[in-house]
């Protein structure tokens, strides 16, 4: 067995170097081992213990069914995913989660009840702390991921903010070992997920960058046009699931779940319905099938004829008993300042019932002073001496916030009337040096979800 670890001097022997330009300092690292399409699955089994790891316990509608060092863990996993993870949206640290664009997509199989051995696709925590993590390889025959419990002070904040002695990332770190176990090892290029140093206590790594993305792709092959995709899915009654995508099978698509409940810790073989057709007329861009019993919120793909890399489809987030969310959506005109910049709003958390609100942003202001948030139930149109207010329905004035340098940010509480599915909209009145004394940014609308 070797070892491939984060920190510690790698062990591995007889690597590969592919160089992508001979002029150029930029190169990965293989191992010349990869994962086929009977490794896709990994279980996750949350054995942190400082609290820190698990302080986030705000459920995230793109990773249904997962909460704590459990997400962050899932989270650094879907970087490497065809396309991006469900919306793509909720990571706030980076602009889109779920980039690697080659033939490889990892299946959420669920929780494990233990750790496991060797070859068992199971991320965990043990005692120690030789280094951050460590991902045992070769990985054709699967892998296993440690990570070292002493090591530091573990992480599990979704915005990146650390705390604790010697902190580190759970996320971040989890994205660069999930690395090793697609068979990468420790690249040459400073700034790329692989490097081995860390800067920032692992958070720089929740990104892969260009050589990532370059050696995921010289394993699997860049995204294939024959590779099924699945876009979206519906609940049209219920036990009922309808998936919505392109290029599935005919007659013979195997749709996998993630299980509902832990497996025991040698089997993390998805729940597989097999042989299914395609709606007929649909070009083979529906399936529509019962939800099994025994499959609970994580992740639905679909698998068509073959054994190449490019018969899984991308691996989309799902809840058997919810519809994909609605990120939040901007609209409206940014309203301009007396500077002449635009006042733009940004959402900066996902609007959570759990969190209890969520955060905003707002810059291009040109003076200081107070900015004001405003909520309303609806869209709507109307003109003040401030701009067009793009807010209807019911309205409230939500929040007052600090303006520095045009530049505010301000947490949103949701009214009493708040539940899961209901829609906010949310517009910004900055102070302004010009005739008006103030100008409106544009708006938000957002869903709220658990």
């Amino acid at each position: 067995m070797q070892l491939a670890r984060l920190i510690a001097p790698c062990a591995v022997t007889a690597l590969t170097v592919v160089l992508l330009a001979p002029a150029e300092t930029r190169a990965f690292v293989i191992f010349g081992d990869a994962l086929d399409l009977t490794q896709r699955d990994f279980r996750i089994f949350n054995s942190f213990t400082a609290p820190s790891a698990n302080s986030n316990q705000v459920p995230d509608p793109d990773f249904p069914g997962s909460v704590g060092a459990e997400l962050a863990i899932r989270k650094g996993v879907a970087e490497w995913g065809s396309r991006p993870h469900g919306s793509g949206l909720t990571d706030r640290t980076q602009d889109l989660l779920g980039s690697g664009g080659s033939n490889f997509d990892a299946f959420y199989a669920g929780r494990a009840l233990a750790m496991g051995g060797p070859n068992r696709n199971i991320v965990s925590a043990i005692s120690g702390g030789l280094a951050f993590a460590i991902t045992d390889i070769p990985i054709g025959d699967g892998w296993r991921i440690r990570f070292f419990d002493g090591a530091g002070t573990w992480n599990d904040d979704p915005r990146g903010i650390l705390t604790g002695p010697f902190p580190a990332d759970i996320q971040g770190v989890m994205t660069h070992e999930f690395g090793h176990a697609l068979g990468l090892d420790h690249s040459l290029v400073p700034g790329a997920t692989m490097q081995e140093q860390q800067v920032n206590a692992g958070i720089e790594f929740r990104s892969i960058e260009d050589d990532d993305r370059a050696g995921v792709n010289f394993i699997y092959g860049a995204i294939s046009p024959r590779k099924p995709t699945i876009d979206t899915y519906e609940l049209p009654s219920p036990g009922v699931v309808r998936i919505v995508g392109e290029r599935f099978d005919a007659t013979q698509n195997d749709v996998w779940f993630t299980p509902a409940d832990p497996m025991v810790p040698g089997d993390g073989t998805p729940i597989i319905v097999s042989a299914v057709s395609s709606v007929p007329g649909s070009g083979g861009t529906v399936i529509e099938i019962p939800v099994p019993a025994d499959a609970g919120p994580g992740d639905i793909a679909v698998r068509i004829p073959g054994i190449r890399p490019d018969a899984l489809s991308n691996v989309f987030p799902f809840d058997p008993i919810r519809e994909p969310w609605t990120p939040p959506e901007h609209y409206g005109t940014p309203g301009t300042s007396s500077a002449g910049t635009p006042v733009e709003l940004e959402w900066d958390s996902i609007p959570s019932l759990t969190a209890g609100g969520v955060w905003l942003e707002v810059q291009g202001g040109g003076v200081g002073g107070f900015g004001m948030v405003v909520e309303g139930a609806a869209r709507g149109a109307s003109s003040t001496g401030y701009g067009t207010l793009l807010l209807g329905g019911s309205l409230r004035r939500a929040e007052m916030f600090p303006l520095f340098l045009g530049i505010g940010q301000a947490w949103v509480p949701f009214d009493g009337g708040a539940f899961v599915g209901a829609r906010r909209t949310y517009q910004v009145w900055i102070p302004d040096g010009g005739p008006a004394g103030g100008v409106f940014s544009d708006a938000i609308e957002v869903e709220i979800v658990p």
